[in-house]
């Protein structure tokens, strides 16, 4: 999903309309369960329920008549232009930003592991400085997890596997005491 929005309007780019979504603390809860049963004789309801878990390829608001984004006007022919010009602000922008759309999507795990091993590695780092041996092994074990993908040959990763062997002999050391 990519937006951009001006003073008055606001575009949304869905990037896979086909996705249905499911947010745990929506879609599990007891008041969407009572809202699905009123909305068996309610067509509005029904449609806002639905909307809840599927979102079309565009959707364009107009906020200053409808500033909760109820109304969809995109497939509204009066706001072809809007619609357009917003668009390709927002192609603009993404291609500025290297945003590749569902490309860069499917390659966002990539970058998440990196940030996530380089913040499990601090965290062993410092739990490790603190002298709390046990959770700089535990973190550095959580580091370790998330160096799938990386190159075994690399600096980082070595680094990685001697501050691993660093922390379990201080914890064993530790132990001895």
């Amino acid at each position: 999903m990519r937006a951009v929005r001006d003073n008055r309007y606001k575009y949304i780019r869905n990037l896979q309309p086909s996705n249905r979504y499911h947010i745990a603390g929506i879609h599990d809860s007891p008041v969407l369960a009572s809202w699905k049963k009123e909305a068996m004789d309610n067509a509005v309801l029904k449609e806002r329920i639905e909307f809840l878990s599927s979102r079309p390829g565009e959707e364009l608001y107009d906020l200053e008549l409808d500033p909760f984004e109820q109304k969809n006007l995109a497939d509204n022919s009066a706001y072809d232009s809007i619609r357009l010009r917003l668009s390709d602000a927002l192609d603009d922008w993404m291609r500025k930003q290297n945003d590749l759309g569902l490309v860069t999507e499917m390659r966002a795990h990539e970058r998440q592991s990196m940030r996530r091993w380089r913040v499990n590695q601090r965290l062993a780092q410092q739990y490790y400085e603190s002298g709390d041996f046990d959770s700089a092994v535990k973190y550095a074990g959580y580091a370790a997890q998330k160096s799938e993908g990386m190159d075994r040959t690399s600096t980082e990763y070595r680094q990685l596997l001697d501050n691993i062997d660093r922390y379990k002999a201080a914890l064993a050391a530790a132990k001895n005491q």
